[in-house]
């Protein structure tokens, strides 16, 4: 039986009139409608004044930053009137809520997600006048899917239905992907041709508790594929239990043995192992990653090189690479040209290149491209990485000189600030859109990553056009043998 929705307003109401019935409670919210009132005209005429007039007023509110927050805040509001994400309505057994929960409580307490206890419960979707039947589970690795009451979720729809072209995404907090960062990289992957998830903001009502807004993330199944225009093929993955059980060994002692010892692993496991098409073209990708783990054959042998190279060129742009983990990284098997393609997966924050990188074993290790320290040609000396990206994946990847040509001439491209111009005009009304959707949940969001993208650019031209490249010395002695 599902729980029935609250009157939110008549909450509100029956509040207001309680408090009023108080000794003093009629004047406090007297004062309290009058500073909203205060707060949402500042923020009217905050919104219309002129960048200079702006300019002015923030800065004699810094020294006053609660203020300055109340400022933006009421502001926000006013903008955010104009916000209308997609909503979806979850209505779900107070015995199947506690079930999440208590996975959810175990996973809190160990530091890890409780993989060992089943949380698929069942529960329904309210969507654009329908209902679906769902299957809900928790999901993430990390604490940060799981230790805000807005735990992230993987949802399956049952039967032949989809919900918003899907057959299975994710709900989580925005925060987990970094808010409008993730969607900023899905759409410049997007527009550079490359296969991406449709991924969103939405508003989500568990229970009648009232709308959050989560972030709304496309599952690995064959409507990905469809949707990126390509030929039904297999996804597939690196098994990421060996990584997270033999990470630290790769960056402290470089033995990187965790990409040559894994398995491959079908997406999804049981549809595509059952399908007699799907699976065999599984094997011959399977066959191909083999091969190239064995070095028995170069990435332009397996990877499609223009796709791959120009992957890994936005993933410098981002800065971050968190995408490029053999963890995180995800394939498409395409049945046409016999290539793996990457799908973009789980980028996160856009950071700052040239900066020391967080996650790299030596601290005085800068963050910069992934291209840079590779060693091209047959036989070359394995190094230990200094951080996740310097992984032996991409030291076999870059031995091949065509697949370097090809990810310097993707560099090339990225790097021109007419690449971000085009995008940001682009996008620009999508974006502010977004932006008040998140505003909703967030009320002092804002999008800061755009002048960082294009000092990122700056590196890379930095990396790619350096001021000298050899020093020349004159040798008296070989000039009078």
């Amino acid at each position: 039986m599902n729980v029935k929705q609250s009157n939110k307003q008549n909450h509100v109401v029956q509040g207001a009139r309680t408090l009023a019935r108080r000794r003093g409670g009629f004047l406090l919210l007297f004062v309290a409608y009058n500073l909203l009132l205060a707060a949402l005209g500042l923020g009217l005429l905050y919104l219309m004044a002129s960048p200079p007039t702006k300019e002015e007023i923030k800065s004699k509110l810094k020294v006053y930053s609660s203020i300055g927050n109340l400022l933006a805040i009421a502001q926000h509001s006013v903008e955010g009137i104009a916000a209308d994400p997609e909503n979806l309505v979850i209505d779900i057994k107070h015995k199947h809520l506690q079930r999440l929960d208590y996975v959810r409580t175990l996973s809190v307490q160990q530091g890890s997600f409780h993989e060992e206890e089943e949380s698929s419960v069942p529960a329904r979707i309210r969507y654009g006048g329908h209902t679906y039947r769902v299957e809900l589970s928790l999901k993430g690795r990390m604490p940060d899917h799981w230790t805000e009451d807005m735990f992230s979720m993987k949802v399956k729809v049952k039967g032949d239905h989809t919900i918003m072209g899907m057959k299975s995404f994710a709900l989580q907090h925005p925060q987990t992907r970094d808010y409008l960062d993730e969607w900023v990289v899905h759409q410049l992957y997007a527009d550079a041709g490359l296969l991406y998830l449709r991924y969103d903001f939405v508003g989500v009502d568990i229970n009648g508790r009232g709308s959050r807004i989560y972030a709304i993330e496309e599952g690995f199944d064959k409507r990905l594929v469809e949707h990126n225009q390509r030929k039904e093929g297999p996804i597939f993955k690196f098994n990421g239990d060996l990584y997270w059980l033999s990470k630290d060994d790769d960056l402290q002692y470089g033995l990187g043995q965790a990409l040559w010892a894994t398995d491959l692993a079908p997406m999804p496991r049981n549809s595509t192992l059952g399908d007699s098409l799907q699976n065999l073209l599984f094997q011959k990708a399977k066959s191909l990653l083999e091969s190239f783990r064995r070095n028995e054959l170069s990435s332009s042998e397996v990877f499609d090189v223009p796709k791959f190279a120009t992957f890994l060129a936005l993933s410098d742009l981002f800065g971050a690479h968190h995408c490029d983990y053999y963890d995180n990284i995800r394939f498409y098997y395409n049945p046409i040209t016999s290539r793996i393609e990457p799908i973009i997966h789980d980028h996160g924050a856009i950071v700052a290149l040239g900066i020391e990188d967080h996650f790299a074993s030596n601290e005085a290790y800068l963050n910069r491209i992934i291209g840079s320290e590779k060693q091209i040609g047959e036989q070359i000396e394995y190094q230990p990485p200094h951080s996740f990206k310097k992984t032996a994946l991409y030291e076999q990847i870059f031995k091949d000189p065509q697949f370097y040509r090809a990810y310097v001439q993707a560099l090339e491209r990225v790097s021109d600030p007419a690449f971000l111009d085009e995008f940001f005009d682009r996008r620009k009304e999508q974006i502010r859109e977004k932006v008040q959707i998140i505003r909703l949940e967030n009320p002092l969001y804002d999008f800061c990553c755009t002048d960082m993208l294009y000092e990122n650019q700056e590196q890379i031209r930095r990396a790619l056009h350096p001021a000298r490249l050899i020093e020349a010395y004159y040798d008296r002695s070989s000039s009078q043998g």
